[in-house]
């Protein structure tokens, strides 16, 4: 009895660190895919590529563990609970806006000023095609025959 609870466990965890570490490529990949879209609308130099990808790796992180902590509800009962969730909403919004502010200087130290202007426009466009894959993706899987 204890083996079998032992393997279930062993099992479980297994699978729970095959899915993480598929979440962290997957993640990775998309991080890769906005460098190269940045990289290329903004037309980097081979130099502030190099220079521009660590500073923007850490401004991601933190931008993702902003918006990571924030779910909608799957139900909002009432006014309160939409008030609590738009009010956290915003909250988020100025976290991540605090984040931008803070990351400016060391994006001008790297890029010149059109490039910097439009930095986190194009970076909206992207992060807004990407959501729309994502969105779109999860839309056309198939369904479960459940004959």
């Amino acid at each position: 009895m204890k083996k079998l609870l032992l393997s279930t466990l062993l099992l479980c965890t297994l699978g729970l660190f095959a899915q993480e570490q598929k979440e962290q490529k997957v993640s990775q990949m998309f991080f890769e895919a906005k460098v190269c879209e940045l990289a290329k609308q903004l037309n980097f130099t081979e130099s502030q590529k190099a220079k521009f990808i660590p500073i923007y790796r850490r401004y991601n992180e933190e931008m993702k563990n902003i918006w990571r902590k924030t779910q909608k509800p799957k139900k909002i009962e009432n006014s309160e609970e939409a008030a609590k969730y738009v009010k956290q909403k915003i909250v988020k919004q100025q976290q991540a806006q605090e984040v931008c502010i803070k990351y400016i200087d060391e994006f001008a130290a790297i890029l010149d000023q059109q490039q910097i202007i439009r930095l986190y426009y194009v970076e909206g466009q992207i992060q807004r095609k990407l959501m729309q894959r994502h969105k779109h993706g999860k839309s056309n899987q198939p369904k479960e025959n459940k004959n």
